[in-house]
């Protein structure tokens, strides 16, 4: 019986053994494994991906990577960036930002990952440490860029002055001093840091900025302001485009008038000149005709005015045509000719004119 007892202590250790002996790799994982300590292999799950034996802990063991992206959330940070208050002078303006970075264990280089997992696990050997690291190294790096601009190049209505995309752009590619004594390591970027530590930075991202409420006040007075100022161009810009306008139209109508006049004038000259014509042909046809028109265009002229008042007698030879209708007939050898008697000035026709009935 005492066989029959080593035997299942023994099966059991042996099942306890291949189980820490088998070992299953994850495609969105690395597996590093070492041996009492020393590095020995580096699984990844893009490529080995499956079953793999090992020797049993305490020998060799492993520790599991995630190989995918991971999205570090900065919490909120205050800091301080530069203002010009009413008189010009720069002033700090607390602002509070909100960012992230999208990172990942590995390289940023083909067939660089399993060195930068290695590198990994010596510099932080958890993710933790590493998104604490990033942290610290994003939030120092924000505070020299915001150091060096204003809240113009961060709040603008013009998308030329925005600078927020090169800002992020600088705080990853841009080379910052590192503290080391190496002449060879005094400026790196934060990409190439995070490549000497394993990691490969993929994007670092402003999710939004605000202020405090003990400055928006003063946030809010300062955007009346600029928008008040970008009112004023508009208008000043749009009376210049007027008075443009306004002023080609003058020219305009000017010419438009000047040709208009040139061309009353010529068709008025021309209306008298052929006035001018009718009237002689009139007159070398029918004289009588023509003296009767001259003298009603005369009357016309003479009662056209409302406010003219002519005390005449019924005898007055003005008023004769009025009385008596001449007769017009063709010049000929037996017509007589009108006369004009100049002790009365009036004009005497030949015509006789027919006496009424019971006459004298």
């Amino acid at each position: 019986m005492k066989w029959r007892g080593w035997l299942v202590v023994l099966l059991l250790i042996g099942l306890a053994l291949a189980r820490t002996s088998i070992l299953f790799v994850d495609q969105a994982e690395y597996v590093y494994l070492t041996c009492f300590g020393r590095h020995v292999a580096t699984w990844d799950g893009q490529s080995d991906a499956g079953l793999h034996w090992k020797w049993p802990f305490p020998i060799e063991s492993a520790l599991r990577l995630d190989r995918r992206l991971d999205l570090l959330e900065i919490p909120t940070q205050e800091l301080l960036i530069r203002d010009r208050d009413d008189s010009g002078a720069d002033k700090p303006l607390p602002l509070t930002f909100d960012l992230f970075v999208c990172w990942r264990i590995g390289s940023m280089e083909a067939n660089g990952d399993a060195q930068a997992v290695d590198r990994f696990v010596r510099s932080f050997g958890n993710m933790e440490r590493a998104r604490a690291f990033l942290r610290s190294q994003v939030i120092s790096r924000l505070k020299v860029e915001l150091s060096q601009i204003s809240l113009n190049e961060l709040l603008n209505t013009d998308p030329a002055r925005l600078q927020l995309r090169a800002i992020m752009e600088r705080i990853r590619n841009a080379p910052y001093p590192t503290g080391s004594t190496d002449p060879q390591e005094g400026l790196l970027s934060l990409q190439q840091r995070a490549d000497q530590l394993g990691m490969a930075i993929m994007d670092i991202g402003l999710k939004r900025f605000n202020h405090p409420i003990q400055v928006r006040s003063e946030f809010f007075a300062k955007i009346r302001e600029e928008r008040k100022r970008e009112a004023n161009l508009y208008r000043l810009q749009g009376e210049e485009l007027a008075s443009k306008i306004r002023a080609e139209g003058d020219i305009e109508a000017k010419r438009i008038r000047a040709a208009a006049e040139a061309d009353r004038i010529r068709l008025e000259g021309q209306a008298e000149a052929d006035s001018t014509r009718i009237l002689n042909e009139a007159f070398q046809k029918a004289p009588e005709l023509y003296r009767m028109t001259r003298l009603l265009r005369a009357y016309q002229k003479m009662f056209a005015d409302d406010r003219t008042q002519l005390i005449l007698s019924l005898d007055h030879p003005l008023l004769k045509w009025f009385k008596e209708v001449p007769g017009i007939t063709p010049p000929g050898p037996s017509s007589p000719a009108s006369t004009l008697d100049p002790s009365r000035g009036s004009i005497l026709e030949s015509t006789t004119v027919p006496k009424p009935p019971n006459s004298p």
